[in-house]
């Protein structure tokens, strides 16, 4: 757990289950900066139980990311992994951080069987985003999921 706001991250076991793309291949410090803003946002609506998980498991780099056939055949190898993960939290809500994320949990068929919401990227609300009212979007969204946890 993470001693500032008590996120519990990967050994969270609430009913909540935030999906985000990838480990970070930023700066090497795990977590940021940027991690840590998103736990105070969890913390500020009651949900440092939620289980944050990733889509793909394994570190790789931003061109990797990027690269459609990279992506799509680590997604399919982490898949079960997710499956898995899934299937011992047994989340009320699964949500996906970021458009990309959600994009990949409907087309795998997730949607069919779960209830997935999408909330903006953390990175991007508190960086690029925050001018364009990034952030004050992603509070409320969070705030619309800690009312559905149960």
């Amino acid at each position: 757990p993470h001693e500032e706001t008590g996120v519990k991250g990967f050994f969270g076991t609430g009913r909540v289950m935030f999906v985000a793309e990838r480990p970070s291949t930023r700066g090497g410090k795990i977590p940021d900066d940027l991690d840590i803003e998103f736990f105070k946002l969890l913390r500020k609506f009651n949900l440092q139980d939620s289980h944050i998980t990733d889509l793909i498991k394994c570190r790789g780099t931003v061109k990797e990311a990027k690269c459609p056939e990279e992506w799509d055949r680590r997604v399919e190898s982490c898949l079960p992994f997710l499956l898995e993960e899934i299937e011992i939290i047994k989340p009320v809500v699964i949500v996906a951080i970021g458009r990309r994320v959600y994009k990949e949990l409907k087309r795998r068929g997730l949607a069919e069987k779960f209830k997935i919401k999408r909330i903006t990227h953390y990175s991007y609300a508190f960086t690029r985003g925050k001018k364009r009212g990034a952030e004050q979007k992603l509070c409320k969204e969070i705030e619309e999921i800690s009312k559905i946890r149960n």
